[in-house]
Protein backbone atom coordinates (compact mmCIF):
# COMPACT_ATOMS: atom_id res chain seq x y z
CA UNK A 1 0.00 0.00 0.00
CA UNK A 2 1.11 3.72 -1.18
CA UNK A 3 1.41 5.93 1.75
CA UNK A 4 3.56 8.53 0.46
CA UNK A 5 4.28 10.71 -2.39
CA UNK A 6 6.69 13.15 -3.67
CA UNK A 7 8.25 14.47 -6.80
CA UNK A 8 11.62 15.41 -7.64
CA UNK A 9 13.32 18.25 -9.73
CA UNK A 10 13.17 16.32 -12.83
CA UNK A 11 9.53 15.27 -12.73
CA UNK A 12 9.75 12.25 -11.62
CA UNK A 13 7.34 10.75 -9.12
CA UNK A 14 8.49 8.90 -5.91
CA UNK A 15 5.98 6.39 -4.11
CA UNK A 16 6.79 4.79 -1.14
CA UNK A 17 4.98 1.63 0.56
CA UNK A 18 4.91 0.65 3.89
CA UNK A 19 6.14 -2.42 3.02
CA UNK A 20 9.81 -1.29 2.02
CA UNK A 21 9.24 -1.08 -1.73
CA UNK A 22 9.93 2.49 -3.50
CA UNK A 23 8.87 2.97 -6.82
CA UNK A 24 10.31 6.03 -8.78
CA UNK A 25 8.02 7.24 -12.12
CA UNK A 26 9.19 8.97 -15.11
CA UNK A 27 6.15 9.44 -17.20
CA UNK A 28 6.79 6.45 -19.17
CA UNK A 29 7.36 3.23 -16.59
CA UNK A 30 7.56 2.67 -12.85
CA UNK A 31 11.16 1.23 -11.24
CA UNK A 32 11.17 -0.77 -8.26
CA UNK A 33 13.78 -0.56 -5.50
CA UNK A 34 13.20 -2.73 -2.68
CA UNK A 35 15.27 -3.56 0.52
CA UNK A 36 17.79 -5.71 -1.12
CA UNK A 37 18.81 -1.83 -2.94
CA UNK A 38 18.67 -0.31 0.49
CA UNK A 39 15.63 0.98 0.78
CA UNK A 40 14.68 1.31 4.76
CA UNK A 41 11.57 -1.18 5.88
CA UNK A 42 8.66 0.59 7.10
CA UNK A 43 8.24 3.88 4.84
CA UNK A 44 6.14 6.53 6.25
CA UNK A 45 6.94 9.82 4.42
CA UNK A 46 8.85 11.25 1.26
CA UNK A 47 10.22 14.71 1.27
CA UNK A 48 12.38 16.99 -1.55
CA UNK A 49 14.38 19.66 0.37
CA UNK A 50 15.83 22.71 -1.24
CA UNK A 51 18.72 21.02 -2.70
CA UNK A 52 16.72 18.22 -4.76
CA UNK A 53 17.79 15.47 -2.30
CA UNK A 54 14.96 12.87 -1.20
CA UNK A 55 14.58 12.14 2.22
CA UNK A 56 12.83 9.01 3.39
CA UNK A 57 11.36 8.64 6.86
CA UNK A 58 10.75 4.77 7.72
CA UNK A 59 10.83 2.88 11.06
CA UNK A 60 14.49 1.71 10.24
CA UNK A 61 16.20 4.97 10.29
CA UNK A 62 16.62 8.09 7.86
CA UNK A 63 16.83 7.82 4.12
CA UNK A 64 18.65 9.78 1.60
CA UNK A 65 19.02 9.61 -2.32
CA UNK A 66 20.89 12.41 -3.08
CA UNK A 67 20.25 12.51 -7.00
CA UNK A 68 16.92 11.10 -7.08
CA UNK A 69 16.99 11.83 -10.94
CA UNK A 70 20.37 10.24 -11.65
CA UNK A 71 20.28 6.80 -13.51
CA UNK A 72 22.41 5.54 -10.46
CA UNK A 73 20.34 4.55 -7.11
CA UNK A 74 22.52 5.27 -4.24
CA UNK A 75 20.75 5.30 -0.70
CA UNK A 76 21.99 6.55 2.82
CA UNK A 77 20.25 5.75 5.88
CA UNK A 78 21.07 7.38 8.98
CA UNK A 79 20.36 5.54 12.37
CA UNK A 80 21.01 5.54 16.04
CA UNK A 81 24.63 5.00 15.44
CA UNK A 82 24.67 8.30 13.10
CA UNK A 83 23.26 10.39 16.47
CA UNK A 84 19.80 10.28 15.98
CA UNK A 85 17.67 10.05 18.85
CA UNK A 86 15.60 7.27 17.11
CA UNK A 87 15.11 4.97 14.17
CA UNK A 88 11.91 5.55 14.15
CA UNK A 89 11.22 8.18 11.94
CA UNK A 90 7.73 9.53 10.96
CA UNK A 91 7.87 12.69 9.12
CA UNK A 92 10.50 15.34 7.43
CA UNK A 93 10.26 18.65 6.32
CA UNK A 94 13.28 21.34 5.89
CA UNK A 95 13.57 25.04 7.29
CA UNK A 96 14.77 28.17 5.38
CA UNK A 97 18.18 27.04 6.10
CA UNK A 98 18.02 24.00 4.60
CA UNK A 99 18.01 21.98 7.66
CA UNK A 100 16.47 18.40 7.96
CA UNK A 101 13.94 18.40 10.68
CA UNK A 102 13.29 14.06 11.44
CA UNK A 103 10.05 13.73 13.56
CA UNK A 104 11.31 10.68 15.52
CA UNK A 105 9.32 8.33 18.11
CA UNK A 106 11.64 10.26 20.85
CA UNK A 107 10.85 14.17 19.69
CA UNK A 108 12.72 15.70 16.71
CA UNK A 109 16.40 15.44 15.35
CA UNK A 110 17.30 18.48 13.54
CA UNK A 111 19.97 17.64 10.77
CA UNK A 112 22.85 19.97 9.18
CA UNK A 113 23.66 18.00 6.09
CA UNK A 114 26.19 20.24 5.55
CA UNK A 115 28.05 19.99 8.92
CA UNK A 116 26.39 16.63 9.67
CA UNK A 117 25.68 18.25 13.42
CA UNK A 118 22.17 16.88 15.26
CA UNK A 119 20.68 18.95 17.90
CA UNK A 120 17.66 17.00 19.45
CA UNK A 121 14.17 19.00 20.59
CA UNK A 122 12.21 16.98 23.14
CA UNK A 123 9.61 17.88 25.48
CA UNK A 124 11.80 19.93 27.56
CA UNK A 125 12.11 22.28 24.81
CA UNK A 126 8.29 23.16 24.29
CA UNK A 127 7.53 19.81 22.10
CA UNK A 128 3.86 18.91 22.11
CA UNK A 129 4.32 15.20 23.87
CA UNK A 130 2.97 12.74 21.78
CA UNK A 131 3.70 10.70 18.40
CA UNK A 132 4.29 12.92 16.11
CA UNK A 133 2.26 12.87 12.68
CA UNK A 134 3.02 15.62 10.43
CA UNK A 135 5.27 18.61 10.28
CA UNK A 136 5.11 21.07 7.58
CA UNK A 137 6.95 24.95 7.34
CA UNK A 138 5.10 27.72 6.30
CA UNK A 139 5.30 30.91 4.30
CA UNK A 140 6.73 32.65 7.09
CA UNK A 141 10.06 29.70 7.23
CA UNK A 142 7.78 28.41 10.71
CA UNK A 143 7.71 24.78 10.67
CA UNK A 144 4.69 22.98 12.26
CA UNK A 145 4.84 19.85 14.28
CA UNK A 146 1.09 17.57 14.98
CA UNK A 147 1.28 15.14 17.33
CA UNK A 148 -1.10 13.17 18.84
CA UNK A 149 -1.50 15.70 22.03
CA UNK A 150 -1.12 18.92 20.53
CA UNK A 151 0.50 20.94 18.01
CA UNK A 152 3.91 22.88 18.28
CA UNK A 153 5.42 25.69 16.19
CA UNK A 154 9.24 26.56 15.98
CA UNK A 155 10.47 29.59 14.77
CA UNK A 156 13.94 28.74 13.42
CA UNK A 157 17.06 30.67 14.13
CA UNK A 158 20.76 30.91 14.08
CA UNK A 159 22.23 28.29 16.34
CA UNK A 160 23.55 30.24 19.55
CA UNK A 161 26.38 27.95 20.91
CA UNK A 162 25.30 26.30 24.03
CA UNK A 163 27.53 26.90 26.80
CA UNK A 164 29.96 24.77 28.37
CA UNK A 165 28.56 22.47 30.45
CA UNK A 166 29.33 21.91 34.29
CA UNK A 167 28.80 18.84 35.91
CA UNK A 168 28.78 17.93 39.70
CA UNK A 169 28.79 14.83 41.65
CA UNK A 170 25.13 14.25 43.25
CA UNK A 171 24.87 10.92 45.31
CA UNK A 172 28.29 8.43 46.03
CA UNK A 173 28.04 4.89 47.70
CA UNK A 174 31.10 2.98 49.05
CA UNK A 175 30.52 -0.03 50.17
CA UNK A 176 27.16 -0.02 51.73
CA UNK A 177 27.70 3.33 53.09
CA UNK A 178 26.46 6.37 51.35
CA UNK A 179 28.42 8.74 51.48
CA UNK A 180 26.79 12.75 52.37
CA UNK A 181 26.77 14.89 49.25
CA UNK A 182 25.64 18.51 49.42
CA UNK A 183 22.02 18.99 47.85
CA UNK A 184 24.15 21.26 44.74
CA UNK A 185 25.95 18.39 44.41
CA UNK A 186 30.00 18.56 44.50
CA UNK A 187 32.93 18.82 42.08
CA UNK A 188 35.99 17.24 44.32
CA UNK A 189 35.40 14.34 47.01
CA UNK A 190 38.44 13.17 48.89
CA UNK A 191 37.37 10.08 50.83
CA UNK A 192 41.37 8.83 51.72
CA UNK A 193 41.67 5.38 52.42
CA UNK A 194 39.19 2.64 52.62
CA UNK A 195 39.09 -0.88 54.40
CA UNK A 196 39.44 -3.89 51.83
CA UNK A 197 35.91 -4.69 52.74
CA UNK A 198 34.67 -1.29 51.03
CA UNK A 199 35.85 -1.72 47.45
CA UNK A 200 32.48 -1.53 45.85
CA UNK A 201 32.11 2.38 44.66
CA UNK A 202 29.04 3.65 42.82
CA UNK A 203 28.61 7.50 41.83
CA UNK A 204 26.32 9.45 40.07
CA UNK A 205 26.81 12.96 38.54
CA UNK A 206 24.11 15.50 36.31
CA UNK A 207 25.30 18.26 34.54
CA UNK A 208 24.57 21.74 33.77
CA UNK A 209 23.85 23.99 30.98
CA UNK A 210 21.68 26.82 29.11
CA UNK A 211 20.17 23.74 27.08
CA UNK A 212 18.42 20.93 28.13
CA UNK A 213 19.80 18.63 30.21
CA UNK A 214 18.27 15.49 27.97
CA UNK A 215 21.32 17.15 25.47
CA UNK A 216 24.29 16.58 27.57
CA UNK A 217 26.17 13.37 27.78
CA UNK A 218 28.47 12.27 29.90
CA UNK A 219 32.10 11.13 29.37
CA UNK A 220 34.04 9.80 32.75
CA UNK A 221 36.83 7.18 33.52
CA UNK A 222 38.25 5.79 36.68
CA UNK A 223 42.63 6.33 37.27
CA UNK A 224 44.08 3.40 38.40
CA UNK A 225 41.21 1.12 37.45
CA UNK A 226 40.45 1.61 33.48
CA UNK A 227 42.71 2.61 30.44
CA UNK A 228 41.14 5.61 29.37
CA UNK A 229 37.39 7.46 28.95
CA UNK A 230 34.04 5.69 28.55
CA UNK A 231 31.80 7.72 26.77
CA UNK A 232 30.51 9.85 26.01
CA UNK A 233 26.95 8.21 26.50
CA UNK A 234 23.46 9.07 28.25
CA UNK A 235 24.04 7.28 31.91
CA UNK A 236 23.95 9.43 34.79
CA UNK A 237 25.86 6.83 37.52
CA UNK A 238 29.07 4.84 37.24
CA UNK A 239 29.02 1.46 38.70
CA UNK A 240 32.54 -0.30 40.22
CA UNK A 241 31.09 -3.59 41.88
CA UNK A 242 35.04 -4.77 43.05
CA UNK A 243 37.89 -2.77 42.82
CA UNK A 244 41.29 -3.73 43.69
CA UNK A 245 43.41 -2.08 46.32
CA UNK A 246 45.73 0.78 45.08
CA UNK A 247 44.83 4.73 44.28
CA UNK A 248 42.19 5.60 42.67
CA UNK A 249 40.83 9.00 40.86
CA UNK A 250 37.42 8.96 39.45
CA UNK A 251 36.76 11.74 36.79
CA UNK A 252 33.51 13.22 34.84
CA UNK A 253 32.99 15.65 32.67
CA UNK A 254 29.40 16.63 30.88
CA UNK A 255 28.93 17.20 26.64
CA UNK A 256 27.14 19.09 25.31
CA UNK A 257 25.48 18.56 22.03
CA UNK A 258 27.96 20.73 19.89
CA UNK A 259 30.45 18.32 21.38
CA UNK A 260 32.21 20.68 24.14
CA UNK A 261 33.08 18.67 27.34
CA UNK A 262 33.28 20.49 31.11
CA UNK A 263 36.43 22.73 31.70
CA UNK A 264 37.25 20.86 35.03
CA UNK A 265 36.08 18.07 35.58
CA UNK A 266 33.84 16.60 38.61
CA UNK A 267 36.56 14.41 40.94
CA UNK A 268 36.74 11.77 43.29
CA UNK A 269 39.66 10.99 44.80
CA UNK A 270 40.56 7.76 47.39
CA UNK A 271 42.38 4.46 48.11
CA UNK A 272 41.51 0.67 48.80
CA UNK A 273 43.88 -0.36 51.00
CA UNK A 274 45.40 -3.79 50.95
CA UNK A 275 44.68 -6.75 52.91
CA UNK A 276 46.72 -7.03 56.24
CA UNK A 277 49.20 -9.39 54.64
CA UNK A 278 49.46 -6.99 51.50
CA UNK A 279 50.92 -3.96 53.79
CA UNK A 280 53.98 -2.73 53.58
CA UNK A 281 54.66 -2.61 57.55
CA UNK A 282 53.43 -6.35 57.13
CA UNK A 283 56.23 -7.48 54.59
CA UNK A 284 58.19 -5.53 56.55
CA UNK A 285 57.64 -7.32 59.97
CA UNK A 286 57.14 -10.99 57.80
CA UNK A 287 60.62 -10.36 56.30
CA UNK A 288 62.58 -9.05 59.65
CA UNK A 289 60.67 -12.32 61.38
CA UNK A 290 61.87 -14.78 57.80
CA UNK A 291 65.51 -12.95 58.90
CA UNK A 292 65.14 -13.85 62.35
CA UNK A 293 64.34 -17.77 62.08
CA UNK A 294 66.95 -17.90 59.19
CA UNK A 295 69.29 -16.27 61.39
CA UNK A 296 68.05 -18.41 64.65
CA UNK A 297 68.82 -21.49 62.38
CA UNK A 298 72.50 -20.24 61.18
CA UNK A 299 72.81 -19.94 64.69
CA UNK A 300 71.28 -22.98 65.93
CA UNK A 301 73.55 -24.82 62.88
CA UNK A 302 77.20 -23.16 63.77
CA UNK A 303 76.22 -23.99 67.45
CA UNK A 304 76.21 -27.63 66.35
CA UNK A 305 79.07 -27.41 64.34
CA UNK A 306 81.12 -25.63 66.81
CA UNK A 307 79.83 -28.30 69.36
CA UNK A 308 80.60 -31.12 67.53
CA UNK A 309 84.48 -29.46 66.50
CA UNK A 310 84.79 -30.29 70.16
CA UNK A 311 84.06 -33.26 70.39
CA UNK A 312 86.07 -34.32 67.47
CA UNK A 313 88.93 -32.41 69.60
CA UNK A 314 88.30 -33.77 72.41
CA UNK A 315 87.86 -37.37 70.89
CA UNK A 316 91.21 -36.92 68.92
CA UNK A 317 92.43 -35.62 72.37
CA UNK A 318 91.92 -38.32 73.83
CA UNK A 319 93.07 -41.34 71.88
CA UNK A 320 95.77 -39.34 71.30
CA UNK A 321 96.96 -38.85 75.06
CA UNK A 322 94.79 -42.19 76.35
CA UNK A 323 94.77 -44.88 73.88
CA UNK A 324 98.12 -43.84 71.98
CA UNK A 325 99.97 -43.62 75.56
CA UNK A 326 98.84 -47.05 76.43
CA UNK A 327 100.02 -48.52 73.55
CA UNK A 328 103.09 -46.67 72.90
CA UNK A 329 104.03 -47.75 76.66
CA UNK A 330 102.75 -51.65 75.89
CA UNK A 331 105.39 -51.41 72.79
CA UNK A 332 107.73 -49.69 74.80
CA UNK A 333 107.31 -52.92 77.60
CA UNK A 334 107.57 -55.47 75.09
CA UNK A 335 110.94 -54.36 73.66
CA UNK A 336 112.24 -54.41 77.28
CA UNK A 337 110.67 -58.09 77.80
CA UNK A 338 111.91 -59.17 74.71
CA UNK A 339 115.69 -57.96 75.63
CA UNK A 340 115.66 -60.11 79.00
CA UNK A 341 114.22 -63.70 77.34
CA UNK A 342 116.04 -63.71 73.86
CA UNK A 343 118.73 -65.62 75.45
CA UNK A 344 116.41 -67.80 77.84
CA UNK A 345 113.69 -68.31 76.02
CA UNK A 346 113.43 -68.45 72.22
CA UNK A 347 109.36 -69.08 71.97
CA UNK A 348 109.06 -65.87 74.77
CA UNK A 349 110.89 -63.66 72.41
CA UNK A 350 108.76 -64.07 69.13
CA UNK A 351 105.69 -64.06 71.13
CA UNK A 352 106.91 -60.38 72.49
CA UNK A 353 108.43 -59.84 68.87
CA UNK A 354 104.73 -60.44 68.23
CA UNK A 355 102.85 -58.49 70.76
CA UNK A 356 105.94 -55.19 70.11
CA UNK A 357 104.71 -55.99 66.13
CA UNK A 358 100.93 -55.70 67.26
CA UNK A 359 101.35 -52.87 69.44
CA UNK A 360 103.39 -50.71 67.09
CA UNK A 361 100.73 -51.50 64.27
CA UNK A 362 97.87 -50.45 66.57
CA UNK A 363 99.54 -47.52 67.34
CA UNK A 364 100.18 -46.43 63.68
CA UNK A 365 96.28 -47.25 63.04
CA UNK A 366 95.19 -45.36 65.87
CA UNK A 367 97.30 -42.40 64.72
CA UNK A 368 95.62 -42.71 61.32
CA UNK A 369 92.35 -42.06 63.44
CA UNK A 370 93.34 -39.13 65.22
CA UNK A 371 94.72 -37.51 62.61
CA UNK A 372 91.57 -38.10 60.61
CA UNK A 373 88.41 -36.90 62.91
CA UNK A 374 91.29 -33.65 64.36
CA UNK A 375 89.53 -30.62 63.20
CA UNK A 376 92.40 -28.61 63.35
CA UNK A 377 93.32 -31.11 60.44
CA UNK A 378 91.19 -29.62 57.33
CA UNK A 379 93.37 -28.73 55.20
CA UNK A 380 95.22 -29.67 52.22
CA UNK A 381 98.60 -29.25 54.16
CA UNK A 382 97.68 -31.55 56.51
CA UNK A 383 97.10 -34.13 53.93
CA UNK A 384 100.50 -33.16 51.71
CA UNK A 385 102.44 -33.91 55.03
CA UNK A 386 100.88 -37.11 56.23
CA UNK A 387 101.06 -38.56 52.76
CA UNK A 388 104.98 -37.32 52.46
CA UNK A 389 105.13 -39.84 55.93
CA UNK A 390 103.67 -42.49 54.13
CA UNK A 391 105.64 -42.05 50.86
CA UNK A 392 108.55 -43.27 53.28
CA UNK A 393 108.35 -46.72 52.43
CA UNK A 394 109.34 -45.76 48.51
CA UNK A 395 112.40 -44.46 49.83
CA UNK A 396 112.72 -47.02 51.78
CA UNK A 397 112.76 -49.13 48.97
CA UNK A 398 115.02 -47.02 46.85
CA UNK A 399 112.41 -45.14 44.77
CA UNK A 400 112.60 -41.93 43.20
CA UNK A 401 110.03 -40.05 44.30
CA UNK A 402 108.81 -36.43 44.23
CA UNK A 403 105.84 -34.58 45.25
CA UNK A 404 104.44 -31.11 43.68
CA UNK A 405 101.72 -29.66 45.28
CA UNK A 406 100.20 -26.35 44.82
CA UNK A 407 100.90 -22.52 46.52
CA UNK A 408 98.83 -22.31 49.64
CA UNK A 409 97.56 -25.65 50.28
CA UNK A 410 96.43 -24.71 54.04
CA UNK A 411 94.19 -22.02 52.12
CA UNK A 412 92.02 -24.84 50.37
CA UNK A 413 89.60 -26.04 52.70
CA UNK A 414 88.27 -29.57 53.38
CA UNK A 415 85.85 -31.74 55.23
CA UNK A 416 86.66 -34.63 57.11
CA UNK A 417 85.24 -36.70 54.82
CA UNK A 418 87.27 -35.34 52.04
CA UNK A 419 90.75 -35.09 54.10
CA UNK A 420 90.00 -39.14 55.42
CA UNK A 421 89.18 -40.42 51.65
CA UNK A 422 92.09 -38.23 50.17
CA UNK A 423 94.83 -39.40 52.20
CA UNK A 424 93.22 -43.54 51.81
CA UNK A 425 93.32 -42.97 48.30
CA UNK A 426 97.18 -41.44 48.54
CA UNK A 427 98.14 -43.74 50.94
CA UNK A 428 96.65 -47.40 48.87
CA UNK A 429 98.38 -45.52 45.74
CA UNK A 430 101.51 -45.62 47.30
CA UNK A 431 101.86 -49.01 48.90
CA UNK A 432 100.58 -50.48 45.49
CA UNK A 433 103.74 -49.00 43.80
CA UNK A 434 105.98 -49.94 46.47
CA UNK A 435 104.44 -53.62 46.78
CA UNK A 436 103.73 -54.43 42.83
CA UNK A 437 105.50 -51.51 40.60
CA UNK A 438 108.67 -52.57 40.81
CA UNK A 439 109.26 -49.00 39.49
CA UNK A 440 112.18 -46.70 39.77
CA UNK A 441 110.17 -43.33 40.08
CA UNK A 442 107.25 -42.37 40.69
CA UNK A 443 105.10 -38.44 41.07
CA UNK A 444 102.11 -37.37 42.98
CA UNK A 445 101.23 -34.34 41.62
CA UNK A 446 98.27 -32.16 43.09
CA UNK A 447 96.17 -29.09 41.63
CA UNK A 448 93.29 -26.89 42.49
CA UNK A 449 91.58 -25.22 40.38
CA UNK A 450 88.37 -24.05 39.19
CA UNK A 451 87.16 -25.32 42.96
CA UNK A 452 88.30 -28.78 42.01
CA UNK A 453 91.11 -30.48 43.44
CA UNK A 454 93.01 -32.45 40.84
CA UNK A 455 95.88 -35.20 41.58
CA UNK A 456 97.83 -37.84 39.32
CA UNK A 457 99.90 -40.15 40.30
CA UNK A 458 102.50 -41.67 37.99
CA UNK A 459 104.92 -45.09 38.23
CA UNK A 460 107.47 -46.11 35.41
CA UNK A 461 107.29 -49.97 36.88
CA UNK A 462 106.09 -52.86 35.29
CA UNK A 463 102.16 -52.23 35.14
CA UNK A 464 99.26 -53.94 34.97
CA UNK A 465 96.24 -55.39 33.09
CA UNK A 466 93.07 -53.75 34.60
CA UNK A 467 90.83 -56.54 33.60
CA UNK A 468 93.33 -59.12 35.16
CA UNK A 469 93.48 -57.36 38.90
CA UNK A 470 91.96 -59.34 41.27
CA UNK A 471 92.41 -57.02 44.34
CA UNK A 472 90.15 -54.70 45.95
CA UNK A 473 92.64 -51.68 46.02
CA UNK A 474 91.61 -49.70 42.84
CA UNK A 475 88.02 -50.61 43.04
CA UNK A 476 87.90 -49.08 46.88
CA UNK A 477 89.91 -46.43 45.39
CA UNK A 478 87.40 -45.37 42.91
CA UNK A 479 84.63 -45.98 45.75
CA UNK A 480 86.13 -43.22 47.70
CA UNK A 481 86.00 -41.24 44.68
CA UNK A 482 82.85 -41.68 44.01
CA UNK A 483 81.49 -41.21 47.67
CA UNK A 484 83.30 -37.65 47.55
CA UNK A 485 81.21 -36.70 44.26
CA UNK A 486 84.61 -37.12 42.49
CA UNK A 487 85.95 -39.62 39.76
CA UNK A 488 88.89 -41.65 39.79
CA UNK A 489 90.21 -43.04 35.93
CA UNK A 490 93.32 -45.87 35.73
CA UNK A 491 95.49 -45.87 32.64
CA UNK A 492 97.59 -49.07 33.03
CA UNK A 493 99.45 -51.39 30.55
CA UNK A 494 101.41 -54.07 31.28
CA UNK A 495 105.57 -52.65 31.14
CA UNK A 496 104.22 -49.31 30.77
CA UNK A 497 103.63 -48.20 34.10
CA UNK A 498 100.58 -46.86 36.42
CA UNK A 499 98.72 -43.39 35.82
CA UNK A 500 95.88 -42.32 38.28
CA UNK A 501 93.79 -39.44 37.99
CA UNK A 502 91.58 -38.11 40.76
CA UNK A 503 89.13 -35.31 40.40
CA UNK A 504 87.49 -34.18 43.72
CA UNK A 505 84.92 -30.82 43.66
CA UNK A 506 85.59 -28.50 46.52
CA UNK A 507 82.68 -26.23 48.86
Amino acid sequence: MVIAFAEDRDGNIWMGEAGGALFRYDGRQFTRFQQADGVPAGIRDLFVDSSGRLWIASYTGLGLIEHPGSAHFGMRVYKTSDGLASDGIMCVTEDAAGRIYAATMKGVDRFDPRTGHIKHFSAADGLARGVIRMAIRDGAGDVWFATTQGLSRLSPTADKPPAVPSVRITDLRIGRERYPISQVGETHIVRGNLQPSRNQFRVAFVGFSDEPEANLRYSYRLEGGESGWQGPGRDHEANYPELAPGPYRFLVKAVNSEGQESATPAEIDFAILPPVWGRAWFRLLAVLACGALLYAAYRYNLNRLLELERVRTRIATDLHDDIGSSLSGMAFLSEAVKQQVESARPEAFEMASEVAAMARGLARALSDVVWSIDPRRDDLRNVITRVRQSAALLEAQGIGWSLQEPPEPEKVKLTPEQRHHLYLIFKEALNNIARHAHCATAKLTIAVQDRQLRAEIVDDGCGFSEAGDRGNGLRNMKLRAAQMGGKMTAAAAAGRGVRLDLTVPLK
